[in-house]
């Protein structure tokens, strides 16, 4: 593990070093320190650091390099570097151009953490990002239910988030189709018995609560496939998606007015899906019962509601290109997702922060 560790530290120093030279930083010197998400991230090692020359701002990044080897990439329903890379690269670019051509203000635009630098070699492939935690954002306690505040910033983001992706089909429909045929996810086929997926559910069963394993090894055995592949379906209105749109995959910073600011970040499982299972899978990995009581239908209801001005900035009339009947049949679709983790005391994410953990101590042997 040493020798890995040794390895994905000199492909990222050979990003950071074009990362300076490219900014005039050629007496620089460069500290970095591995890093870590709490168990929030098993598929690359993570790293913060800073490059500081005299005379020059310091460049203060977060790096992340792929640390997954051939047989668990074949096994993953797309192509997650690929991915991210297409995410802070091209995508960037183009969701930047559609804001700038609609005159879209400061804060109406989504924010892309800043690509500083990558290298797509696999198979340890770098990106190098701006680093957030620098600038006072936070991600949110995963074992914690989001309140109000959090909850709609989020939700406003992945509403204009979706919206771009709809003027992209509009304004860039050759590229958007390429792009639909590469980030497809593939379906789940239990038949061919992939060990990533044996190795999730062992582990999945082993830290739930002794009285509900046999109730989970039940609904492993009879639904999941079935469950697996409608979280694969497109539904009236497919758009480009986050995939894994949860408080971990944000991060967030504190207003003066008592508002906060959003950034949505981890692009690597970007695909062409439903709307719905972003919004959904958020509401139901960051939230516990009582908010759901309280603010489900609400939530819903802000999120058509700043989907519908976002697109409208951009000139596409949301009755036309994703009336509210569409968004309403792609959500009680997706409802049928969320039955099995609609639990009071907040499990799911507590089992998730055990089971990753675990992967993020395996990880060289992946």
């Amino acid at each position: 593990m040493a020798d890995a560790d040794g390895e994905h530290r000199r492909a990222l120093e050979r990003v950071l070093r074009d990362v300076a030279e490219r900014r005039g930083r050629t007496r620089c010197r460069t500290d970095v320190a591995a890093t870590s998400t709490d168990g929030a991230n098993f598929t690359s090692l993570l790293f913060r650091g800073c490059i500081a020359q005299p005379g020059y701002a310091d460049i203060k990044f977060f790096a992340k390099v792929a640390a997954v080897g051939e047989v668990f990439r074949s096994q993953l329903p797309t192509q997650i570097f690929l991915a991210e890379q297409f995410a802070y690269t091209r995508l960037a670019e183009i969701f930047e151009k559609i804001q700038n051509d609609n005159n879209i203000s400061e804060p109406n635009r989504l924010r892309l953490p800043l690509l500083l630098g990558y290298d797509n070699s696999p198979p340890r492939e770098v990106l190098v990002l701006e680093d957030l935690g620098a600038e006072g954002y936070y991600t949110h306690d995963r074992l914690q239910s989001f309140e109000w505040t959090y909850a709609a910033a989020s939700v406003r983001q992945l509403a204009i988030m979706h919206s771009l992706s709809i003027a992209m089909q509009h304004n860039y429909p050759q590229e958007y189709d390429e792009v639909s045929k590469t980030l497809l996810l593939k379906k789940f086929n239990p038949g061919e018995d992939p060990g990533a997926v044996k190795q999730m559910i062992s582990k999945a069963i082993g830290i739930t609560r002794e009285e509900n394993r046999e109730r989970l090894m039940n609904y492993v055995q009879e639904k999941l496939p079935q469950v697996m592949n409608l979280f694969y379906e497109v539904q009236r209105r497919p758009v480009l998606v986050h995939g894994d749109f949860r408080p971990s995959n944000t991060m967030h910073k504190d207003l003066s007015d008592g508002t906060c600011d959003v950034v949505i970040i981890d692009y690597q499982t970007l695909h062409i899906g439903s709307v719905a299972k972003d919004l959904m899978y958020f509401i139901f990995t960051g939230s516990d019962a009582a908010f759901r009581r309280q603010h489900y239908q609400a939530l819903l209801d802000y999120y058509y509601q700043n989907l519908s001005l976002a697109l409208r900035r951009l000139r596409l009339n949301p009755d036309i290109v994703f009336p509210r009947e569409d968004f309403d049949y792609e959500v009680n679709e997706a409802g049928r997702l969320t039955k099995c983790i609609d639990q009071p005391n907040h499990e799911p994410d507590r089992a998730r922060l055990k089971f990753e953990d675990s992967h993020v101590k395996g990880k060289g042997q992946i």
